[in-house]
């Protein structure tokens, strides 16, 4: 019974995954006003730790079911619970807030974020 749950978990995790879009060079402009020096492989390493990481515990909600600027203090909350150190938060957020900005169009900004 536990190995069934296991993995259905496991499928609708891969399934978030699968609609969870992935970054492309056209975000790097995007990341980049956000996070100056941010690359594609920044991003690209944001995604694939938010979906190993913030998966382990509940579904992944997609970066636009919150706005660019709600990002940093709900991943501030839940970065301890994912035991993400300091960059790794750095790149989910880099991540997240671009799909984000993506989505809403605003002009988020980052205060006191330091950027790896």
């Amino acid at each position: 019974m536990r190995l069934l749950l296991a993995l259905a978990a496991a499928g609708l995790v891969a399934g978030c995954a699968g609609v969870l879009v992935k970054p492309t060079e056209a975000d790097v402009p995007v990341a980049e006003r956000l996070f100056p020096g941010t690359t594609l492989a920044h991003l690209e390493k944001g995604r694939e730790i938010y979906v190993a990481r913030c998966s382990s515990c509940h579904g992944l909600r997609l970066p636009e079911d919150h706005t660019p600027e709600e990002w940093p203090k709900l991943l501030n909350a839940m970065a301890p619970r994912a035991r993400l150190d300091y960059r790794q938060k750095e790149l989910v957020l880099r991540f997240v807030m671009t799909m984000s900005e993506r989505a809403w169009g605003s002009a988020a900004t980052v205060e006191g974020s330091e950027h790896p």
